[in-house]
């Protein structure tokens, strides 16, 4: 959200640019590369079978890249700008291994669902080569305008690409702000949608 706390020497109408560069460090990763199987049913129950490949790391690191621009007191309004994680991304490259499962359930039924016997199941984990994970961006728009001593702000926070619950679902943002120190602004607000949901902070 568009802040002057940290633009008070600039001038209405005025444009400020800003960019960011960071050190990414991921801890723990873990995916479905690829996931197969059937089902046949016929008079003595359900037969099935299933392949599943997955990939996990516990260590990587990365670098992310922000990008920023207001513009202040254009017609008593401030817009702002932002694309957050352009070209970020992190390189998985500890412990990296592949896990294969192989499932396979003959001549199940409803009586004997619960019968292990019935289960069989092989799986085994190898060393896998170092890869790289990209961030999907983010854009940010902001608006904001002040009423006396409150300013009421607005933001719009669009991923670019899928997070990885498959997702893009769009962030709204409504707040207030009001001076309590020339260093500190009391804030209040309502979001809507995105990662988290609705809340009030």
């Amino acid at each position: 959200i568009v802040s002057r706390a940290f633009l008070r020497e600039a001038e209405d109408g005025a444009w400020c640019y800003g960019a960011s560069a960071k050190y990414l460090r991921g801890h723990a990763f873990a995916e479905i590369l690829r996931g197969e199987g059937q089902l046949v049913t016929d008079l003595d129950g359900v037969t099935g079978e299933g392949t599943f490949l997955a990939r996990t790391a516990v260590g990587g690191d990365g670098f992310g890249l922000d990008l920023g621009v207001v513009r202040l007191g254009y017609h008593q309004y401030d817009f702002g700008a932002a694309l957050r994680n352009l070209a970020s991304g992190i390189r998985w490259n500890t412990q990296v291994e592949q896990h294969e499962t192989y499932v396979l359930a003959e001549s199940v039924t409803v009586g004997n669902a619960e019968d292990q016997d019935l289960f069989e199941s092989t799986s085994r984990s190898y060393t896998s080569n170092a890869f790289r994970r990209s961030i999907p961006p983010v854009l940010l728009l902001s608006a904001a305008r002040a009423f006396g001593v409150v300013r009421w702000e607005a933001l719009l926070e669009q991923p670019l690409g899928k997070d990885l619950a498959g997702k893009s679902t769009p962030r709204v943002a409504i707040g207030r702000s009001e001076p309590e120190l020339p260093w500190l602004d009391l804030r209040a607000g309502l979001s809507i949608g995105g990662f988290t949901g609705a809340y009030l902070a």
